[in-house]
C-alpha cells in the first residue's frame, strides 16, 4: 500500500465521482479500499482541504501535556465534551442566576468553586490541578 498525494487523493475522488467502482479505484491507486471510503467520505464533508490529510502521530504538549482531538465538522460524537461543558454552565450557573439575582455578587467565589473544587469526571480531577498556569 502507498500513500497518496492530495493530487492523487483528489484524482481518485474524482473519478470515483465519474462513476468508477470503489473496489476498482482501489486497485488501480494501489490503496485499500477502506482508504478509498475514508477520502470519499472527507471529501463529501470538507471541501478541498479535505485531500491535505491529517498526522499520523499528532504532535504532543510536552509541558501540558493536552492531546489534541480532530472532530470532523457535522460529527457530533467528537465534540461531546464541549455540549456537556455549555449544558454544565447553563444548568449551574444561569439557573442559579435566574433564581437568585443578588448571587451575581459573588461570581468571583463560584468561579473559584468551579475550576479548583469542582470534580471533572471528563478529566478525572478539577483543572486547576492539572492546567494551575492557566487559572
Amino acid at each position: 500500500m502507498t500513500r497518496l498525494t492530495p493530487e492523487q487523493r483528489r484524482q481518485m475522488v474524482k473519478v470515483i465521482r465519474q462513476g468508477m467502482a470503489k473496489k476498482d479505484a482501489a486497485e488501480a491507486f494501489g490503496v485499500s479500499r477502506t482508504t478509498v471510503w475514508k477520502w470519499c467520505k472527507r471529501a463529501k464533508h470538507r471541501g478541498r482541504e479535505s485531500f491535505s490529510g491529517l498526522p499520523r502521530n499528532p504532535k504532543r504538549g510536552k509541558t501540558t501535556k493536552i492531546e489534541p482531538l480532530f472532530a470532523h465538522p457535522y460529527y457530533p460524537q467528537g465534540k461531546g465534551k464541549v455540549e456537556r461543558t455549555i449544558r454544565n454552565v447553563a444548568e449551574e450557573f444561569f439557573n442559579l442566576l435566574r433564581k437568585f439575582p443578588q448571587w451575581l455578587a459573588r461570581i468571583s467565589e463560584h468561579r473559584r468553586w468551579y475550576n479548583e473544587h469542582r470534580f471533572y469526571r471528563g478529566i478525572g480531577a478539577q483543572p486547576a490541578k492539572l492546567y494551575p498556569a492557566l487559572i
